[in-house]
């Protein structure tokens, strides 16, 4: 792995770990909006996943993320105006 991709997977880490801090201390709507943020970034990596078994079960290149990246960040306003 490199270090750009490791520098990544840390700060991933370490935003997981921010997301779960002081759950205890939050309201009922606060706790439904970052259920709703986690269930939508949890499809979103599963899409990521499977574009990355394409590309080791075909051989095909996937291509750039940033379309799927736009969708799923234009997804998660449409889900905090809600």
């Amino acid at each position: 792995m490199d270090a750009k991709t490791a520098q990544a997977w840390e700060q991933v880490d370490d935003g997981l770990l921010d997301l779960m801090e002081n759950n205890d201390e939050k309201t009922a709507p606060e706790l439904t909006a970052k259920v709703k943020r986690l269930h939508h970034l949890s499809k979103f990596t599963e899409r990521l996943a499977m574009r990355v078994s394409e590309r080791l079960r075909d051989g095909t290149a996937p291509g750039s993320i940033l379309e799927l990246f736009s969708k799923y960040q234009a997804e998660r306003g449409e889900i905090d105006q809600n």
